[in-house]
This record gives structure tokens, sequence and C-alpha cells, in this order.
């Protein structure tokens, strides 16, 4: 066997030691993008899971009063979503009325965690208001099934009233509880 010189030694245990050093970094790299990863999935609202798809136009297919509603979440309030289909229709969806959520991949191509606030600091019953201001054209789909078309003409903190049909221009009163979403015609 032949000597080998103490300065190859030298180098070549400090190529070893780097090797594991880079071994264990990416190793502990592995392990804190693991924990982050569940940190944020503890801490996940459905709501925040909405921006997260929100920010990423991933399509998606709510499920809300037995009726599925396709599109891209564009907006994400308290307590409601926005969800704009194919065509643009836009529609207010109550986030407590979805019954599921199904996903498609987001432009960035992450999971989204879930762990964020909603970016847009509004209620329903407000949105509805400000619409009412403006006499605006719904189609509301009811928690029960239900349906009610009309023009918004005033919102409360627990009521929503449409003036609906012609000639004979009914008002129609809604509990606020009671709408799942609101397509706006």
């Amino acid at each position: 066997m032949t000597a080998r010189d103490p300065a190859e030694e030298l180098v070549a245990a400090f190529a070893r030691w780097a090797a594991g050093e880079r071994s264990a970094a990416a190793a502990r790299g592995r392990t804190q993008e693991r924990w982050l990863r569940q940190v944020a999935t503890e801490a996940a609202t459905f709501g925040g899971l909405l921006v997260d798809l929100a920010e990423g136009r991933a399509a998606v297919v709510l499920t809300v009063a037995g009726e599925r509603h396709a599109g891209s979440v564009v907006g994400v309030a308290a307590d409601f979503c926005v969800l704009t289909d194919q065509a643009g229709a836009l529609q207010l969806v109550a986030l407590r009325a979805v019954s599921s959520l199904r996903t498609g991949i987001t432009r960035t191509g992450s999971e989204p965690a879930g762990d964020r606030p909603a970016a847009i600091s509004l209620h329903l019953a407000d949105a509805l208001a400000a619409l009412a201001a403006d006499r605006a054209p719904v189609r509301l789909v009811l928690s029960d099934g239900g349906r009610a078309l009309g023009d918004l003409v005033a919102t409360s903190t627990d009521v929503v009233t449409l003036r609906v049909g012609s000639p004979s221009r009914q008002v129609v009163h809604v509990p606020l509880a009671a709408i799942a979403s609101c397509q706006l015609r």
C-alpha cells in the first residue's frame, strides 16, 4: 500500500465534511419546509383558502344550495366571496352556504395554504346594501334551493328587500341568513 499524502488526506476530509454539511443543510431545509406547511395547514381557514385561490385565479366549482357554480374566485370578504364565470357573470356567494369546493391548478402551481385573512373587510349585508343603492337586478339563490329574481331595493342587518315581477311589482323580503348566493344580472 502506498501512503497517502497528508495534504491530500486533509483536502479529502474537508470535501467529505463539506458534503456532509450540504446534506445536513438540505435535510434541515426540507424539515423546516415541511414544518412551515404543517403550521400553515393547521392555521388554514376556508376564507383563507379562497384568498389563495383568488390570487392564483384557479378554476373552482363551488356547490351552493345543491347547485354547482363554476368559475374563478376574484375576491374574498369577511363572509362571502365573489365568483366570476366564463361569461363574466358575477355572483356573491355566502361562505356559510358552500357545501363543497373543487379546485383546479393555480397559476403559481403551488398548493393553496389557506392561512391568510380575507382580503376585503366587508360583510355580505354591506355589499348587498351598496348594490341596493343602485337598485341592482339580482337572482338570489336561497339556502333551501329556492330562487328570487328582482331588483334589490333595500338591505338591513338581517333582511333583504326585492321588487319582483311585473306589472304588479310585488315586494319580497328575504332573511339575509337564507341567502346562499346573489348573482348580478
